[in-house]
């Protein structure tokens, strides 16, 4: 179940011919799940267990193990089925990183990072430090592995659909915002298809019926344009704390201003965003 009857020679890069013999049978690994009395459908997780375990086996054969840079994460995961959300089902992962000649043992590091820090950090690693024309939002990590605590983000932008949110160490503020067309057509009372055609006021942040629904029904804020959260004493995002006078919403919703006119023809709602390079200015 969820993969671990499919075919491990399907790869990324095609159909691979190759031998597994370095990993336990598909077989016997539900054998031991099941033995474990742990649900068969995350049978899969075991199975990477046993990946990693043939990963590092493999370096230590080679004598690579203690300088090599491994990294650990995980998709987004099913809690209130956020993954198509900007809540933090669908934003806070699971984040390992092994590299016992470059990390200190047992480190952590309390600040925000995003998966696009990860190319420049690996590219310094690695010794290149002329990446800045790649472009990207991403910074190294490099620093934070040596034992650098200074914070790298003062905040994140992250952007799903027609939601963005601006997300600090303990706030976050989400904005939904829909385009012309679908305002007016809100403002005209149409109405939306829902999963198995059940009529919505609002569309969905996404085009998938699926996650939309699921998501919508896990998440009590799902469809609110303005959502302010305190995700030190509210982690759950249980609370919404938006209201037009909070002076933490006004900051956050200024920071997002400033990073939607990063964007060229990015319009949403009423925050300023810059101009697509074959339209004059309206200023």
């Amino acid at each position: 179940p969820h993969g671990l009857d499919a075919d491990p020679r399907m790869t990324g890069e095609g159909y691979v011919e190759a031998s597994y013999d370095f990993m336990p049978s598909r077989e016997s690994i539900m054998r031991e799940v099941l033995a474990q009395k742990v649900n068969p459908n995350e049978a899969w997780l075991t199975w990477v267990d046993y990946a990693v375990a043939a990963l590092r086996q493999s370096l230590e054969a080679r004598g690579e193990w203690d300088n090599t840079l491994v990294i650990i994460m995980s998709d987004h995961g099913a809690w209130r089925h956020g993954k198509a959300t900007l809540h933090e089902g669908g934003l806070r992962i699971p984040l390992l990183i092994h590299w016992p000649t470059g990390i200190a043992p047992g480190s952590t590091y309390d600040g925000l990072v995003q998966n696009a820090d990860l190319a420049p950090t690996l590219l310094e690693v690695a010794g290149i430090t002329d990446y800045a024309d790649l472009g990207g939002d991403g910074v190294s990590l490099l620093d934070v592995l040596r034992g650098d605590t200074a914070k790298v983000h003062d905040y994140l932008y992250a952007e799903i659909g027609y939601a963005r949110a601006i997300i600090t160490p303990d706030w976050k503020y989400i904005a939904t915002r829909y385009s012309q067309e679908v305002d007016e057509q809100i403002a005209a009372g149409k109405t939306f298809v829902g999963k198995d055609a059940v009529p919505l006021e609002r569309p969905y942040l996404t085009r998938n019926q699926h996650l939309g629904h699921h998501a919508s029904q896990h998440n009590p804020n799902y469809f609110v344009l303005d959502q302010l959260y305190n995700l030190k004493e509210d982690p759950r995002e249980d609370t919404n704390l938006f209201s037009p006078d909070n002076q933490v919403a006004d900051r956050l919703k200024w920071i997002l201003t400033e990073e939607l006119k990063r964007l060229p023809c990015a319009p949403f709602g009423e925050f300023a965003t810059s101009p697509c390079p074959n339209q004059a200015s309206s200023l």
